[in-house]
């Protein structure tokens, strides 16, 4: 893909420009309106069946499958995108050189600031124990990055952002909530105090607004209940912003085991590299996700490494579902190649299946696992919890054994219950362990029925990946 930008310098140095200009004394009437609404999972619906997934629900689908290894054997490329002038600006804030050395940063950060993007803000709200303040904003016209700075007012432990209301952008004129998408936090060398970067995730159906509110739940200590909710209203120059994408357009349709999957565009942002495609229901069955790769060069292992998933948002309508995967960026990137490989498909669970087991006597009573499976049960001598310990073998070719239980389980007097907590663990000899905590068991009438609302029998994984020079 040759996608070169040669008004970009321009158009970085008007937005600098531009946004010098803003009378940051307006920005400081607001109505302080005190939005409350939160969602633990980082999840929004909007008109349409509209949901965000989270970037570790991503990387657990990604881990099923095969063919991802980073390859290190595609074409070269000689096109470039973007000059390699720096200015970076000097009123940046004194942990940026811990900030962009995070992960979800690294690729963008650096170089976004560097070519013009960064706007200086300086704004704070303070409630009885904490202060925050915003100190600038890196945007493009997907994605929002604040940088912020949080104090305990009282000298206390550094203040942290409830996870259970957690931190929202809320668009002023549209009166329209974005959810946080990541929280980015590094050390602080100032008592009391905690750094770190709020990202904000848009999907191709909205625009970045350029008026808005962060709505922020501040706490210290172990318990995020006894939070203090700040809000600081700011601008935002977004005018040329939608000016830098670079769109290219491919219609590319591939076949993942007889089921069709287009690949419509790529769309590339300072902060953000997005991968729209497109499939319908097929054969009677609804396609859930694609499992689909992203590969950019890398010139300093002098292969081509995997861009990381960030995040998604899915689009179903009327048997059509719009799907966009959001990476790394390589907006920046020398060398403009990708190459795109898609490892298999996952279709929607046509109905739950039923798990039935005694666990006083660890039996397996009804069960849609592989038949080698087993259940053992112990007790926490601490808690008196009941630990279930479901054990599922590698079968054929998986090496992993996706499994996904309701959270709410009932015993034989139809009495319900809730899964206090369930995780997974793997062995070099390819078994899962499925580890369920439940209630202390006496009262419990035998046998329990789980419900499975997922499994690996959803997932059609191609036996060699499909990888297609995109350039």
């Amino acid at each position: 893909m040759n996608t070169p930008e040669s008004s970009m310098q321009k158009k970085a140095e008007e937005l600098k420009h531009q946004t010098a200009q803003i009378d940051d004394t307006q920005l400081d009437i607001a109505i302080r309106s005190g939005i409350r609404q939160a969602r633990k999972r980082k999840t929004t619906r909007w008109i349409g069946d509209w949901k965000t997934m989270t970037a570790a629900t991503v990387a657990v689908l990604l881990l099923i499958g095969t063919g991802l290894l980073v390859h290190d054997s595609f074409p070269s490329s000689t096109h470039t995108a973007m000059p390699a002038d720096h200015q970076t600006p000097a009123n940046l804030p004194s942990y940026f050189n811990k900030l962009y050395q995070q992960d979800i940063l690294k690729q963008s950060l650096q170089p976004a600031i560097d070519h013009g993007l960064y706007q200086s803000i300086h704004l704070s709200d303070r409630s009885d124990s904490y202060t925050m303040t915003i100190d600038g904003v890196v945007a493009d016209s997907k994605r929002i990055i604040v940088m912020y700075t949080a104090v305990d007012n009282q000298g206390g432990d550094p203040p942290r952002i409830s996870d259970e209301k957690e931190a929202r952008l809320v668009d002023r004129a549209m009166s329209m909530n974005t959810a946080l998408s990541y929280n980015v936090t590094v050390t602080s060398t100032t008592p009391s105090t905690s750094h770190g970067a709020l990202i904000f995730d848009y999907s191709k159906w909205q625009n970045v607004p350029n008026s808005v509110i962060l709505n922020a739940n501040l706490y210290s200590g172990s318990s995020d209940q006894n939070y203090e909710n700040l809000q600081i209203p700011f601008a935002l120059n977004t005018v040329h912003l939608k000016e830098l994408e670079h769109t290219v357009v491919l219609n590319k349709i591939y076949d993942v085991n007889g089921y069709k999957i287009k690949l419509v565009r790529i769309t590339r942002t300072p902060l953000r590299t997005d991968a729209d495609l497109e499939w319908t229901t097929q054969q009677g069955k609804t396609i859930e996700y694609a499992n689909v790769n992203l590969f950019a060069a890398d010139p300093a292992l002098h292969a081509n490494a995997m861009l990381n998933v960030q995040g998604s948002s899915a689009y179903p309508n009327l048997g059509v579902t719009q799907y966009t995967f959001y990476y790394d960026s390589s907006y920046f990137s020398q060398d403009q190649s990708l190459w795109i490989q898609l490892a298999g498909i996952k279709f929607e669970m046509e109905k739950p299946l039923a798990l039935v087991a005694n666990t006083a006597r660890s039996q397996l009573i009804q069960s849609p696992l592989p038949k080698a499976s087993q259940i053992s049960t112990q007790i926490d001598p601490d808690t008196g919890d009941t630990i279930v310990n479901l054990s599922i073998p590698k079968s054929g070719s998986r090496t992993i054994y996706y499994l996904q239980l309701n959270n709410t389980f009932h015993d034989a007097a139809n009495q319900s219950y809730t899964i206090k907590k369930q995780d997974q663990h793997f062995t070099s000899s390819g078994t899962i362990t499925y580890r369920l905590v439940l209630d202390s068991e006496p009262h419990y009438q035998q046998p329990l029925t789980f419900t499975i609302d997922d499994s690996q029998d959803t997932f059609s994984s191609l036996k060699q990946p499909i990888t297609d020079n995109l350039q």
